[in-house]
């Protein structure tokens, strides 16, 4: 997770923050599947993250599984790299929800 809040506000006029998923050299990276590219709250989100980098000179990009060959990247293998402190999805049971959403 970055530093970034990125203000949005949802489909009922509230207002949200959220935090992109990762900043590198400058680049803020936000991690969604390609299938959940089209989510209405996805293509807020990234429109607000768009205005954001846009007024604080900042660039973003979206990576997806076609990005890199994720061919092996499985539900065991995420498993495995939780169990090993390697990846974190966080202890909120939203988190643990969406993972089993993901890997159904």
């Amino acid at each position: 997770m970055t530093k970034h809040k990125i203000q949005y506000t949802d489909d009922n006029n509230v207002p949200h923050l959220y935090t992109p998923d990762i900043e590198i050299n400058g680049v803020i990276y936000e991690i969604k599947p390609t299938k959940f590219l089209s989510f209405p709250l996805n293509i807020i989100k990234l429109s607000a993250l768009s205005k954001y980098c846009e007024c604080n000179n900042l660039k973003w990009a979206v990576i997806t599984e076609n990005t890199y060959n994720l061919d092996f990247m499985n539900k065991e293998y995420v498993e495995l790299m939780i169990e090993k402190n390697i990846v974190k999805i966080g202890d909120s049971p939203k988190n643990v929800e969406k993972f089993k959403r993901i890997f159904k």
